[in-house]
């Protein structure tokens, strides 16, 4: 068996708990009576342990396949993990061999969206369009899917990287592009904790490369570990979207008590040194919040801002960055996603303006630009104004 060839080679490396574990599985995977799915899941438990579910599990699901080719469910687990491993036509090969067998309607969509996607790694659009479209078949939810996915004339469109600041109306920025270029959005960072600690994921970022066909937006940090990440991998073209910080920061107080959880604002209260539990936080007034997130919070947004002003301007990097307002995305949404695609030299021909709905709002706020001035009291308004660098409000011509 090649499972027990793989633990072979890692047992000088494994404690005795993992190492019998992962032999029980082994022993047991003998016995007739055992549903080879449960052997799977003990597998992965054990994998995760030793830190290797990747591995591990390939080794586990291509030995328990050749015992029960089957079970549709072992077919759709390998082919996750062998699309994970950028093993893509094999990955193909497997989950069309589970569409043949068939299972029950949710995991047939399932299956179809997996194969989608693999087929949009492949640049096989045609496919890509008839997975989405049984899965459409079986659930109407999914026809959204299908009209964001569907390409133009099948054309390879460039991955669009849009960066922006936290609270500045990203997701109104990512569906628009989504909805007019008709491509899905992708993901190319990982985050543990809060915006400022997301980080660029490689293998996300390989794809987005090779692939391209997809909206990344994201809320990255311009730290050297990410700024050295994206010229490893060639994603030196960039839309870095900002909002007037002062305006940020009051969105930013009803986002944290209005849309994560209390563990989620507990862990932010102790991410950004806040000097109160969440208790105490949600019990001050408007204005003892906003003193104290202006005291604590309001300077990463700054610095956040002022980094990639800086990154964009350093000729050491190289970069071509895209340095755009959201006051100007407010004013005139059309021509703000057009010079986008311009940026992009995307034709504006793929660009399908009957779709999107500029008029959306994807948040519970209004949007404000000038919100701060009726909002921030003279004293914060003094801190705040002396946070934010003389060269940023004559950069992006924000009031005092």
């Amino acid at each position: 068996m090649k499972l027990l060839q793989f633990i072979n080679v890692l047992k000088d490396n494994l404690g005795d708990e993992t190492t019998n574990l992962l032999h029980q599985i082994i022993v047991r995977s003998k016995e007739e009576v055992i549903n080879k799915n449960d052997l799977y899941y003990k597998l992965q438990r054990s994998c995760d342990v030793i830190d290797d579910r990747l591995v591990a599990g390939l080794y586990s699901c291509e030995d328990i396949i050749s015992e029960n080719f089957e079970n549709t469910d072992n077919l759709f687990f390998y082919s996750q993990l062998l699309f994970e491993n950028n093993e893509i036509e094999k990955a193909n090969k497997i989950i069309k061999s589970a569409i043949s067998i068939g299972a029950s309607k949710p995991k047939m969509i399932q299956f179809y969206i997996l194969s989608a996607q693999i087929n949009l790694a492949l640049q096989k659009y045609e496919q890509v369009l008839i997975d989405l479209e049984n899965a459409y078949k079986i659930d109407m939810e999914y026809k959204k899917i299908l009209q964001t996915v569907y390409i133009p004339k099948f054309k390879r469109l460039p991955g669009l990287f849009i960066n922006t600041l936290p609270k500045s109306a990203s997701w109104y920025i990512r569906y628009c592009l989504c909805d007019g270029l008709r491509i899905p959005h992708g993901s190319l960072a990982g985050v543990a904790g809060i915006f400022y600690n997301m980080r660029i994921d490689p293998i996300m970022a390989d794809r987005f490369v090779k692939y391209g066909n997809q909206v990344v937006q994201v809320y990255i940090a311009p730290v050297t570990t990410n700024l050295i990440a994206l010229k490893r991998f060639n994603i030196n073209k960039l839309v870095v979207h900002v909002r007037d910080p002062r305006q940020a920061v009051i969105s930013w107080m009803y986002h944290i008590e209005r849309n994560i959880s209390r563990q989620e604002l507990q862990n932010v209260l102790l991410e950004t040194k806040i000097p109160y539990n969440i208790y105490q936080y949600l019990s001050l007034s408007m204005e003892q919040k906003l003193d104290t997130l202006i005291e604590n919070f309001l300077i990463r947004f700054v610095n956040w801002i002022d980094g990639w002003v800086n990154a964009a301007e350093d000729s050491n990097w190289d970069f071509d960055i895209m340095l755009t307002r959201f006051e100007d995305m407010k004013a005139d949404p059309k021509a703000y996603f057009q010079s986008i695609i311009k940026f992009y030299d995307i034709d504006l021909s793929y660009w399908h303006d009957e779709n999107v709905n500029y008029n959306v709002r994807r948040n519970y706020r209004k949007g404000s630009t000038k919100e701060w001035r009726q909002i921030l009291t003279n004293k914060q308004l003094k801190i705040a104004n002396e946070m934010i660098p003389s060269k940023l409000f004559n950069k992006y011509g924000w009031e005092y």
